[in-house]
């Protein structure tokens, strides 16, 4: 285990993508256009019957 992240939080971008560590101290809340970003990637979309 690399210890440069030992007691890290580890961030993966909504829709998938590469990981990232960051101390806690750094989080934060969201923006009110990220949140909706995310809730747009991550809102099932029922399939269509033809």
């Amino acid at each position: 285990m690399d210890r440069r992240y030992e007691g890290s939080v580890y961030l993966r971008p909504p829709g998938g993508g590469r990981e990232w560590a960051v101390p806690p101290e750094e989080l934060r809340e969201p923006t009110p256009e990220e949140f909706d970003q995310a809730r747009v990637l991550t809102t099932p979309v029922p399939a269509v019957e033809q």
